[in-house]
Formats: structure tokens, C-alpha cells, sequence
């Protein structure tokens, strides 16, 4: 008799160590999946950037002692106009995108899954959960599909957010890819790099390497307009300690890269690549701003491009963000959404309700700026 779906709770720093075996080995039947569902991220995540790391929940779905899916969950207790409101949420953060649930491909109900285990956790919790918040998760991924699908719990679809991909093709396709005016200046930013002195493409993988270099990077992006902003790596410790604790966690078992253009051994351009399966992962970009008549980003993109090509292992490079430095090359586009599922309680049914309307004010009537008062948006 085959054993029955049951769900285990797993909280804070102790129960990312007990699940980090079964986190993995999940991962590796799950083929299309980003670094930022991988516990190395999430370890990273919270020693350095979450409020609270206790308050982290990963609920274990398992059938005998076999995972079938892991939901990984962070408590968010908010106010609102004086009312004291529980969400369980995804990390939100500005370099956490495209996060998801770790489920078993091969399990056949995954929608009855979730909702079952939101039902579980309904009596389980030491609080009771008003919203489940998804931000930035991709719209083919599990958790879309998991809580679009599902009926028993209110939802909402918030704002949609894009990545760009570029398949790695060959040659002479990605050469038809590009436009002639931005092939012409590809040839005119490569002669005004010939005459520069010792100028050198290069990346690392070994762990050494990569902290070597990624003390260079810090400098790079620090030294122009995130810098002047604070927006930069540098410019936050804690956000330091997430790059240096993640970095050196996905080198160790190389699924990492540093990519960087030299001039005179200094790095003008650099780029942070985790690599997962066959994608690489544009997570942060820095160039020096003094060196922009180069175009040194977009010569490193090009190298990188023709480097994993040779290398025949990496199929696709994924921008993370809609940035607009890698439009010439025609990418194709993955859309992200923000999704808020509610429970049944009074609670729960008000602040979807609420939600609707402050969405209905940004699109038609007021723009942004009204949107902060929803909590947890």
C-alpha cells in the first residue's frame, strides 16, 4: 500500500540544515530552475539579508520518507491602518527574482498539493496566515501554475515583470540577429579596443579565483553612478556578505563565473554568472563609466556569448532583469508576475479587496506613488 501525502514544518536556521540533502536531490529532477531556488541562496539570504531567519517556514511534502516538494516560506507581520496582518511570503528582495517551489516534476497533482498544504497549515502555524505572497516568480514556473490553477483560496494577479534570454546559437544565426547599425558599432567599439594597451577577456571559476576577482568587481561598481547612488554591492555590508557568502558557496561546487575585460590588468567591465544545468545567469553587471566609449559591457556579453558556444554546455544566458543592455541581440522574453493568494478569514477577504482597488487606482488614476500604502507589496 503505497504510503499517504503527509507534511513536515521546518523553521529558521535548523531546518534549512535538515532539508538541505532533500533540497538538493530535488533539485537535480527539476531541469528548468533558477539559482535563487538552490538552499545555498537562501543561506546567503538569510545571514545577511532577512530581518529574521526564525522566521523562515519550509513546509516538507513527503510521501513514506520520500520528498515530493519543498515550500519555502518567510513570515512577514505587518500593520495596516492599525490591523496586525500575517503574510507568508517568498523572499522579496531587488536581487531575489524568479524564485519558486522545489516540486517533484513527476508528482501527478501538484495543484492539489499546495492546496492541501496551505489547508495544513492553517492549523499547524503558532499564527494564523492572512496572504500568501509570490513576488516575481515566473509565470511558467511552479508556484504560478500552482496557485493560478487552484480554486479553494481567493487570488489576485499583481504586477508582471520581465527576463530576457539568449538562446546560444551559432555564428552566423546570432550574426543575423543582430541589426546592421549594431553590428557596424560592435566593429568600430572592437578597433577602439585594439588600440588600447594590453586589453584581455577573461573569466574564473575555482572558488580562489573568483573572490580574487570579484574584490575587483566591488571596486568597478562602486566607482560609478551605484556607487554615487548606494546602490552599489559596496556600498551596503550586509548586501556584501549575501554576494561574498553566495559567490563562494556556487564556486565551491562550480556553478559559478566571473567574466571581466582588463585593461592593463584593471577590470573595466565585469559580470557575476551562477550557472545552473545549461543556463547562465546574468545576476550583476559593472563597467567603468570612464570607459564607456568602449562599450566594454556589451564586448563582454559578445565574448561571453562566443565563448560558451565553443564550450558547447551553456544553451541559454538569462539577463535576470529586463535590463536594456542585451536587446540587440533579440532575446525572447520570460514573464514574471507578483501573486497574492488569501485565506478565508475576515482578514484575509478585506486586503483582497483592498488590493484590487489600490491596483485599479495605480492603472487608471494615480501611477505609483499610491501603491505603498498596500502592505507587503
Amino acid at each position: 500500500m503505497k504510503p499517504p501525502l503527509a507534511f513536515e514544518i521546518h523553521q529558521g536556521w535548523e531546518g534549512l540544515k535538515k532539508l538541505y540533502t532533500e533540497w538538493r536531490a530535488l533539485l537535480t529532477r527539476i531541469p528548468d530552475i533558477c539559482f535563487t531556488n538552490y538552499p545555498e541562496w537562501y543561506e546567503a539570504y538569510m545571514q545577511y539579508l532577512a530581518p529574521d531567519p526564525e522566521g523562515f517556514y519550509f513546509v516538507r511534502a513527503l510521501i513514506g520518507q520520500h520528498s515530493v516538494a519543498i515550500f519555502p516560506f518567510e513570515r512577514k507581520h505587518i500593520r495596516f491602518g492599525g490591523i496586525s496582518i500575517n503574510v507568508l511570503s517568498l523572499p522579496k528582495h531587488t536581487d531575489a527574482r524568479m524564485l519558486d517551489f522545489i516540486l517533484d516534476p513527476d508528482y501527478p497533482e501538484p495543484i492539489k498539493l499546495f492546496t492541501d498544504m496551505l489547508t495544513w497549515l492553517e492549523t499547524r502555524l503558532p499564527f494564523t496566515w492572512d496572504f500568501i505572497r509570490l513576488p516575481a516568480v515566473l509565470e511558467e514556473g511552479n508556484a504560478s501554475h500552482c496557485v493560478y490553477s487552484q480554486n479553494t483560496f481567493p487570488l489576485f494577479k499583481g504586477a508582471r515583470f520581465t527576463s530576457k534570454v539568449i538562446p546560444i546559437v551559432g555564428e552566423e544565426e546570432l550574426v543575423q540577429r543582430l541589426s546592421k547599425n549594431f553590428r557596424r558599432n560592435l566593429r568600430k567599439a572592437h578597433n577602439k579596443l585594439k588600440r588600447e594597451k594590453d586589453a584581455m577577456f577573461e573569466s574564473v571559476s575555482d572558488a580562489e579565483g573568483v573572490q580574487k576577482a570579484f574584490e575587483a568587481f566591488l571596486k568597478l561598481e562602486a566607482s560609478g553612478w551605484k556607487g554615487k547612488k548606494g546602490t552599489a554591492i559596496a556600498c551596503n555590508g550586509s548586501l556584501e556578505g549575501f554576494y561574498r557568502h553566495f559567490l563562494r558557496a556556487f564556486s565551491r561546487t562550480g556553478h559559478f563565473e566571473l567574466a571581466f575585460l582588463n585593461i592593463n590588468a584593471i577590470m573595466i567591465a565585469g559580470l557575476l554568472i551562477p550557472k545552473v544545468h545549461n543556463t547562465a545567469y546574468l545576476y550583476k553587471i559593472g563597467y567603468d563609466e570612464s570607459k564607456r566609449h568602449l562599450s566594454p559591457g556589451i564586448l563582454l556579453i559578445e565574448w561571453l556569448l562566443k565563448k560558451y558556444r565553443q564550450e558547447g554546455k551553456i544553451k541559454y544566458v538569462n539577463s535576470v532583469t529586463d535590463a536594456p543592455f542585451i536587446n540587440p541581440w533579440k532575446p525572447a522574453s520570460q514573464i514574471l508576475c507578483n501573486y497574492y493568494c488569501f485565506n478565508h478569514t475576515i482578514r484575509g477577504k478585506s486586503l483582497k479587496i483592498i488590493l484590487q482597488v489600490l491596483f485599479f487606482l495605480k492603472k487608471n488614476l494615480f501611477r505609483k506613488r499610491y501603491l505603498r500604502y498596500m502592505p507587503g507589496t
